[in-house]
């Protein structure tokens, strides 16, 4: 990819962030492989193990950088019962209507020296934190911003000739599907439902809506419900049952296990994080 349409490409990225944080793993951590519907960012600071993307089998290590990318498949384990100590975030990233690992190729692991560039990532991953936890109505603009500063930094490491494009797919218009999912999010929707509103078969419907919008519509009503819980958790008034019902889960074990997986936490884990206000 040339500078120049580098240029063109990223300036089209636009970020939305699911969780940020800095934790210790459990030594129960592990994972065998499955599809994700998000990226991960990994900042390693200490520990040893192995991450899988599309079978391929990575050992990252203190100073390792590690991308994710959405739609692969991925698994992770401990390696010698070392526990990882690691900065971390979920998010999605779309360079015009699809995923940004769709549309640009690059390394999924990089090492950072330490010094300036280890201060300077820390740094930037306490800011996506802070921000994310902010009850700041706008704090989520700051959010979108360190992202970007983050995916900036990763890909201002990748040397050139490592960061290449691939053509856009073609696509009919899904837009208007986002308002009704958003706007019936405690109802129980249905593929069918979304296909008749586009006219299109919902097989067809369910291949346009990914390639404009890098995810499937579920895994859209999906983030859409978890941010609109993550909304009454910190709230701290409704019980777990009733914020299952309210955001259109079908159970409570069925919410705390797609709660669990999109942001690494129990919904009851993350109502009780302190600086929640409670």
């Amino acid at each position: 990819m040339n500078s120049k349409m580098k240029h063109t490409y990223l300036s089209q990225l636009r970020v939305s962030l699911i969780t940020a944080r800095h934790a210790t793993t459990p030594l129960t951590w592990r994972a065998l492989p499955s599809d994700i519907e998000f990226n991960k960012l990994y900042y390693i600071r200490d520990g040893e193990g192995c991450v899988t993307i599309n079978n391929k089998a990575y050992y990252p290590r203190r100073g390792d950088l590690m991308f994710i990318p959405e739609g692969c498949t991925h698994g992770y384990s401990l390696e010698n019962q070392k526990p990882y100590t690691k900065y971390w975030c979920h998010f999605t990233a779309n360079i015009g209507s699809q995923p940004l690992a769709a549309v640009c190729s690059f390394p999924s692991l990089l090492q950072v020296d330490e010094g300036v560039s280890a201060a300077r990532l820390e740094q930037l991953f306490e800011r996506l934190i802070e921000a994310e936890r902010s009850p700041d109505p706008c704090a989520p603009i700051l959010t979108q911003s360190v992202l970007l500063e983050l995916l900036h930094f990763y890909l201002q490491a990748v040397e050139p000739e490592q960061l290449t494009a691939r053509p856009f797919e073609a696509s009919a218009d899904m837009s208007s599907l986002l308002p009704y999912i958003d706007q019936h999010l405690s109802s129980k929707l249905t593929l069918q439902q979304l296909a008749d509103i586009v006219y299109v078969h919902p097989n067809y419907m369910v291949r346009l809506f990914k390639a404009q919008f890098g995810f499937t519509p579920i895994q859209y009503l999906n983030l859409q419900r978890i941010r609109a819980a993550k909304e009454l958790l910190m709230l701290g008034k409704l019980s777990i049952k009733t914020v299952a019902e309210q955001t259109g889960f079908e159970s409570p074990f069925y919410f705390t296990q797609v709660f669990k997986k999109h942001t690494g936490l129990t919904p009851t884990e993350f109502r009780n994080l302190p600086d929640h206000g409670q």
